[in-house]
């Protein structure tokens, strides 16, 4: 995430600090829940809303790949609401798996859980 700019739909890092155990990451509060769990208590979204999640979606892609990273465990799970709110911004989380690549490298190895991951991809 330190390679990447602030963005309104990416998760922004606020402070880091080690201690003997572990790496603590402060991270932006995002209190509106995931987008996986918003699409189960709806049942369904209307074209119009799905749309404009495929757009988020879309645009923090564009995004990472413009600044060289490639998130690589994109899913439901990883995007949450900034909110509660219906018209929440949607914001993109967990960058664990995600490297750092140049434009023409091939990518052949699967990440994150199967159901979502795509292998063998030429960026």
């Amino acid at each position: 995430m330190s390679g990447l700019p602030d963005h309104p739909n990416i998760v922004r890092l606020k402070a880091t600090y080690e201690d003997n155990e572990a790496v603590h990451l402060v991270m932006e509060l995002c209190e509106g829940g995931e987008l996986f769990d918003r699409i189960v208590a709806r049942g369904h979204y209307s074209e119009r809303a799905a749309a404009a999640v495929a757009r988020t979606v879309a645009e923090v892609v564009r995004m990472c790949h413009a600044n060289g990273v490639m998130h690589r465990d994109l899913k439901p799970e990883n995007f949450l609401f900034a909110n509660k709110k219906e018209n929440s911004p949607l914001k993109a989380i967990d960058f664990g798996l995600s490297v750092f690549f140049k434009p023409g490298m091939v990518v052949d190895f699967l990440m994150g859980l199967s159901n979502f991951s795509v292998f063998g991809v030429v960026l």
